[in-house]
């Protein structure tokens, strides 16, 4: 029992497939879950759910095992059982957000709108005319 409740916890998160930052010299976080801290590689406390514990109610908590089998869990993970240790779990694929293409809200300062360029030609010289349903003006070339 002691085997189990004095697991590593960061060595058991990375097995897992959590990426694990240390936090100064005796804490540690995950990157999935900033909220969580592993204090002197034993316990753990998730500040924004109030729970905590050790390495047994961390596989309650997180992985959805009951007592016996959490304890077989960390048992087969650090070696004292003769069976196989248990498969990790899968590292989950992180896909990066892009922010939806929205144009610019047209501000009063901008003049309301934007100008739409037209060039005319003329006998004598080149001319291009700005136009906007708020203003026009032509602009000799």
């Amino acid at each position: 029992m002691e085997t189990a409740k004095g697991t590593d916890l960061p060595d058991l998160l990375e097995h897992l497939g959590y990426t694990i930052r240390r936090l100064g010299s005796r804490y540690h976080t995950t990157r999935e879950m900033d909220s969580l801290r592993i204090k002197d590689r034993r316990t753990w406390k998730w500040y924004s759910n109030g729970t905590g514990g050790d390495a047994i109610a961390f596989l309650q908590e997180f992985c959805g095992k009951d007592f016996q089998e959490a304890v077989n869990y960390l048992l087969e993970f650090t070696g004292k059982r003769s069976r196989d240790s248990p498969a990790p779990r899968s590292k989950p694929v992180q896909q990066e957000e892009k922010p939806a293409f929205a144009l610019p809200i047209p501000t009063r300062t901008s003049g309301g709108c934007l100008p739409i360029f037209k060039r005319e030609a003329s006998p004598s010289r080149s001319s291009v005319a700005l136009s906007t349903p708020a203003c026009s003006m032509r602009i000799a070339c």
